[in-house]
């Protein structure tokens, strides 16, 4: 053999052997220096198309240290990233589509910015009550507890409260004694005020009370129920709460 084709056959030898030791071994997710490790089990989706997508969706910080599985189960495909797995439907083993639901979810699950909560569409408040009022004898006090709940999510919302008061004794002229014992009822708006990151809250509702009015030291007394009809008007200003990784959660 002619010492110029001896030459050439080494260096395809040599080209060969360099080839084979860069290229990853049997079964081992191909990564980049810099990039996702991308592990894909089956032919549809093709990993080139994969992992060109994620290049244009995920910077070089998100996609280092992530590690991405799919894998492909005929008519169906599941991807898995950090804490997130799912199965999807693809009967038509559509691989451009496949490459690109997966290369979304993957996305969606490791995003670029902190999650910010926005106003819940239910709100419900519970709690003890206190309420004073002047008396005959001095300063009447009764204690209780009530819930409140809130529907919307916007700027208006219906409300809504009931609770218990009491019981408390009153003193009459005379020496005449009662127990009354209070149950609001409430129902009715709620303005929310935003722009900051305090909120304050304008209720306005009309209020039935169910009073329970029991004499005592009386001989065979009975609990008499009556009921009140009037308005509420309160207002209430909240601190929006914000959790150790800087995502707000907005009442």
């Amino acid at each position: 053999m002619p010492r110029e084709a001896r030459l050439v056959a080494l260096a395809a030898v040599m080209a060969a052997a360099v080839n084979l030791s860069a290229a990853p071994a049997a079964g081992e997710p191909a990564r980049d220096a810099d990039g996702v490790t991308l592990n894909v089990v089956g032919a549809c989706p093709d990993a080139a198309v994969v992992r060109g997508l994620l290049n244009e969706l995920l910077s070089g910080d998100e996609a280092r240290g992530t590690i991405v599985s799919i894998e492909d189960l005929g008519p169906h495909y599941r991807v898995a990233v950090r804490a997130a797995a799912t199965t999807f439907d693809d009967p038509a083993r559509d691989c451009a589509a496949r490459a690109r639901q997966a290369a979304v979810f993957v996305a969606n699950a490791v995003p670029a910015h902190p999650t910010v909560w926005g106003p819940p569409d239910w709100t419900i408040d519970k709690g003890f009550v206190g309420e004073v009022a002047p008396g005959a004898t001095g300063a009447v006090w009764a204690y209780g507890a009530e819930i409140r709940g809130a529907f919307g999510s916007g700027r208006w919302s219906l409300f809504g409260a009931a609770g218990v008061r009491g019981p408390v004794t009153l003193s009459f002229d005379g020496g005449w004694k009662a127990e009354l014992l209070r149950v609001p009822l409430d129902a009715g708006a709620r303005i929310t005020a935003r722009g900051s990151r305090f909120r304050g809250w304008l209720v306005l509702a009309p209020s039935l009370t169910l009073d329970g009015i029991l004499g005592q030291d009386l001989v065979q007394t009975n609990r008499e129920w009556r009921v009140d009809l009037g308005a509420l008007a309160s207002t209430r200003k909240l601190a929006i709460a914000v959790s150790d990784d800087g995502r707000a959660a907005a009442p």
